[in-house]
């Protein structure tokens, strides 16, 4: 971590120099005020805190500094706060969208993923790019416990209700790794239900289910295809030891008949 961030996550945590209100509803977070009455409180401490520090917890809203990503919890002596978050992130997203659940039923606590989808709103709302995707890697590398998850209707409700059509962010990482799961949802009662409570949601697992299908489909083609190419040239190769091995008996059928030939010689010369 810089200086620079040290100090801005020092001053943050310490509200030393504020002369601002902000104001969620019944709660006041810092004698200047404005009024955010329509957001959630924690997670307009998660979008102070990655003003200030550059990431914020998305962790359960347990105390009053629930949006802070401690900066002493990210660093070592041997590492670098600056280097490990860039390793963290890296990791975060080189993970499949389509790793699949351990276990495929509402039975995980998993609040990480609906507050990375509330930050990914706030920060679309507001407009910082940056929290934004930060929001989007965070969710896709945590997507293979989403149908595992507690919240997965209320996270399909909310990223329906607060983003766009065109919006494709985080709606694309969902129905990816729904329609790995098409049969499991629809079986269902407990997943199956927020298929008809939010039918924009199933229009888009539809079309993915589709898309997973027909590449199913183009790879079993390819692969039969391959497998033919294969066939192809193990009948070229069985020609080519066929004749190799006629002419093989051909030349082994001569020399017989010139040892035979030799015999008969010699037997003349014998009498």
């Amino acid at each position: 971590m810089t200086d620079i961030h040290a100090s801005l996550s020092s001053i943050y945590e310490s509200g030393k120099y504020s002369d601002f209100t902000i104001r969620c509803g019944d709660r006041e977070s810092i004698d200047k005020e404005t009024s955010l009455e329509e957001d959630d409180p924690h997670t307009v401490e998660r979008m102070l805190a990655y003003l200030y520090n550059s990431d914020y917890c998305d962790g359960d809203d347990s105390g009053p500094a629930a949006g802070v990503a401690s900066p002493e919890s990210l660093a070592s002596p041997e590492r670098p706060t600056d280097a490990l978050e860039d390793e963290e992130r890296s990791d975060s997203t080189s993970q499949s969208i389509l790793e699949e659940p351990d276990n495929i039923s509402a039975t995980t606590d998993v609040p990480s993923l609906l507050n990375n989808v509330l930050v990914y709103a706030i920060a679309e709302k507001y407009g910082i790019a940056e929290l934004k995707e930060l929001a989007k890697s965070k969710f896709q590398g945590q997507a293979g416990s989403l149908l595992s998850a507690r919240e997965f209707p209320e996270i399909i409700r909310e990223l329906y209700r607060s983003t766009p059509s065109s919006d494709r962010g985080l709606r694309d990482i969902v129905s990816q790794v729904c329609a790995q799961h098409g049969r499991t949802i629809v079986d269902s009662p407990d997943l199956s239900d927020i298929i008809l409570e939010v039918g924009e949601f199933g229009l888009d697992l539809l079309r993915e289910v589709l898309k997973y299908e027909n590449g199913r489909v183009e790879e079993a083609v390819a692969r039969n295809s391959a497998l033919e190419g294969e066939l192809e040239e193990k009948k070229d190769e069985t020609i080519e030891l066929q004749r190799k091995l006629r002419s093989v008996g051909k030349v082994l059928k001569n020399s017989a008949k010139g040892l035979e030939m030799g015999r008969g010689s010699e037997n003349m010369f014998m009498f």
